[in-house]
């Protein structure tokens, strides 16, 4: 599955190149809180998220451009104990810009993604537990954010929702609040 993932990216970003149109790749990271919510989520506290993604910014228009986007993503949880799933995972987000001056603009993001859990931590002291051996490995979901850019550098927040459930007998899903910052080169 991690092959096809990389696959469609690869194959959405050779379509977008060979096009005459502006583009833009873009390196982003983030940091924030990470925490599963539902019916059946039994949630202490929040656990700390984090996550890098490579972009390509394909711009429609002036003011709309499409992001597909392949980064590396920790989403976490604590209830009994820690516990942390690692996963590739693809957004591909829709942007629509306000510019506000020379060089600086509004973005309102907006997207679905699909991520694969590569592995996970979990445990109190020696005793560790892979979580996805009883948790869902695929994560699907909607991405929303709102960005600042000036000049190449953006800074923004992020909010993430699984819309798959954390495991098929609890009605638990991901979700991710976060901070990030990037640069387009």
């Amino acid at each position: 599955m991690k092959r096809y993932i990389v696959l469609i990216w690869l194959i959405s970003i050779t379509l977008t190149i060979n096009a005459d149109n502006d583009y833009q790749f873009i390196v982003k990271g983030g940091i924030g809180s990470s925490s599963v919510v539902g019916k059946d989520a039994d949630v202490d506290a929040l656990y700390l998220a984090h996550k890098i993604d490579l972009s390509y910014d394909w711009c429609l228009s002036e003011r709309v451009s499409v992001m597909p986007t392949l980064g590396f993503a920790c989403k976490g949880f604590n209830s009994d104990r820690n516990y942390l799933m690692y996963y590739v995972q693809m957004p591909v987000i829709a942007a629509y810009k306000i510019p506000i001056a020379q060089n600086k603009k509004f973005s309102f993001e907006a997207g679905p993604y699909i991520a694969y859990g590569l592995f996970s931590l979990s445990g109190v002291g020696v005793e560790q537990i892979n979580i996805f051996k009883y948790a869902n490995r695929f994560d699907f979901g909607a991405v929303i954010g709102i960005n600042y850019q000036f000049n190449r550098t953006l800074v923004g927040i992020e909010y993430s929702h699984a819309l798959t459930k954390l495991a098929s007998n609890v009605k638990a899903y991901n979700q991710v609040l976060e901070i990030v910052c990037g640069y387009k080169f």
